[in-house]
């Protein structure tokens, strides 16, 4: 027979059971990334049971805050770091807001599963012994998982060397022979994209139209095809007026900084996130100064201050947009935003700033920027309203402007190109990776949005919108501009799809400080604070 050791010996999981049972459950459905081994040696110190009953409550207090610790450290949040170097800004959100967020993180019907299983374990725990089920799921899926990865692998090389053999028996032009499709895994795939991008040409126009014309970028926050489907909004209805609609538009990131600057350097491929900020000597790249070199006046316009974030002094600074904000006095407010400050409603900047340069004979270049969709947004003399609601209804204030806003050019007679950009989606719905309004991830639903053109003063002949299919980004867009003031655009014999013909299309490739979303063999991937690359789980 054999002794026990007089200080300790091993013992069932008991009600930690739960825990390890609950979370491979939870792994099993993409909603968090299990750290196994970290997990078995914690199942392994538990299962130790001390005769000292103060050495076993100090066990299990310091285990139930590990618990804790560790259960976030696997989830999709984001590291606690980020919450402590953003504590200035999360101090800014209304109180409103804040609680608005809570309720969104607190996921009702999960609690209700957990109670049920609490209560089942509780019930069967009596027969079964749990801790069996616990340790063999910790060790069997792990093994599953390798093993399938190095499946993967080898279905990946395959298929790999056989593209790249079709394609160079099919003498494909050298950018595609290099396309990161051809890489074995996501990680050279990103490198290959990158080294491809600085090759680009840089996108800059020669001289002026003989017809020139205003450019009118409307950089617009928190719209994307996922949020118009969430919505119930029509995007096809929403963009009908327009006269060229990019169906696949990548944002490339989930925040507006850098999605303004992703815009405002669209002259050249694009870079990684780390770059954005750091002001470069390339001038060629910044689109709003090229348009300026060939003759344009830049002007800078937005429904808010921009001081959330340094907003307006990113625009000024690392966008090299050198121009003063249209003021915001005496301009009508139409919200709060999510930190209590006032929200100004489009059409009433846009009409301020039409009125003060319709008759300047300069052409113009208007970089105008919206908050009006943003997420938290409560709009004045109207009832709380729900997120998808308040959406909704700001959508069609949005648009409505939009097209008043058409309508004063058009009396005018002024010949404008107007470009509708979103910077990024609003997460209005949210997946197995973040809950809804949290982009601190830019999934796929987040950098996927509409963008929309129309000549305004140009007869096109056309009932309906142009659609462009495939992945396009900003370098697309920043040549659609050249071509449109190099080929005199507004000339009745310049076509829409002369202009929008072979346009460069781009990976989905999408960035934020720790995380990188790219396409890779058709899938979409995700690689978090430097952990493994993943198939992104959320969708």
């Amino acid at each position: 027979m054999s002794k026990q050791h007089p200080y300790w010996q091993f013992t069932g999981l008991g009600l930690w059971n739960l825990y390890f049972l609950i979370k491979l459950w939870l792994h099993l459905n993409h909603y968090i990334q299990i750290n196994f081994v970290a997990n078995l040696a914690f199942a392994c110190v538990l299962m130790i049971s001390f005769s000292s009953s103060y050495i076993n409550t100090a066990k299990h207090t310091l285990a139930v805050f590990f618990a804790i610790t560790l259960i976030y450290s696997e989830s999709w949040l984001p590291p606690v770091s980020t919450f402590a170097s953003n504590l200035e800004l999360l101090s800014e959100f209304s109180i409103d807001y804040l609680f608005n967020l809570t309720g969104r993180f607190i996921d009702t019907s999960m609690v209700f599963a957990i109670m049920i299983a609490t209560t089942a374990y509780a019930y069967f725990s009596k027969w079964v012994r749990f801790t069996t089920f616990s340790l063999l799921g910790l060790i069997i899926i792990p093994t599953y998982n390798q093993f399938s990865a190095i499946q993967d692998k080898q279905i990946v090389q395959t298929s790999v060397q056989n593209k790249s053999n079709d394609l160079v028996n099919q003498n494909e032009p050298r950018q595609q022979i290099n396309s990161p499709l051809q890489a074995d895994s996501p990680e050279q795939a990103l490198n290959q994209f990158y080294s491809q991008q600085k090759t680009l040409p840089d996108i800059i126009p020669n001289e002026l139209p003989q017809q020139a014309f205003d450019i009118l970028i409307l950089n617009i926050c928190s719209l994307s095809n996922a949020d118009l489907t969430a919505a119930g909004v029509d995007s096809k209805k929403l963009l009908n007026d327009f006269d060229i609609v990019f169906n696949q538009f990548n944002a490339a990131t989930s925040y507006s900084g850098p999605a303004a600057l992703r815009i405002l350097r669209s002259s050249c491929g694009h870079v990684p996130h780390s770059e954005l900020f750091s002001k470069t000597d390339e001038t060629q790249c910044y689109l709003f100064e090229n348009l300026k070199k060939l003759g344009y006046q830049t002007n800078l316009t937005m429904n808010h201050d921009g001081h959330f974030d340094n907003f307006l002094g990113l625009l000024q600074n690392q966008g090299n947009l050198n121009a003063q904000l249209t003021p915001l006095k005496n301009n009508d407010i139409a919200q709060y935003a999510f930190d209590d400050t006032p929200v100004y409603r489009d059409i009433s900047l846009l009409n301020q700033w039409l009125s003060a340069h319709k008759n300047k004979n300069q052409p113009q270049a208007m970089y105008y920027n919206s908050i009006t969709l943003h997420d938290g947004n409560q709009v004045i003399n109207q009832p709380k309203l729900n997120d998808i609601e308040s959406y909704t209804l700001r959508i069609k204030m949005l648009f409505t402007d939009i097209k008043q806003f058409i309508e004063q050019i058009e009396l005018n007679a002024r010949p404008t190109m107007l470009i509708v950009i979103p910077e990024h989606g609003a997460a209005l719905k949210g997946d197995k990776m973040q809950f809804s309004g949290l982009r601190e991830i830019p999934s796929p639903n987040i950098v996927n949005v509409p963008v929309a053109i129309k000549f305004i003063g140009k007869q096109t002949n056309r009932s309906s919108p142009l659609y462009i299919k495939g992945s396009y980004s900003h370098y697309a867009l920043s040549t659609l501009i050249e071509r449109a003031i190099s080929s005199n655009a507004f000339d009745t014999s310049v076509s829409l799809n002369m202009l929008t013909n072979q346009l460069p299309k781009t990976e989905l490739v999408a960035e934020n400080e720790s995380a990188v979303l790219m396409n890779y063999k058709n899938k979409p991937y995700i690689k978090l604070n430097n952990r493994d690359w993943m198939v992104y789980p959320g969708i």
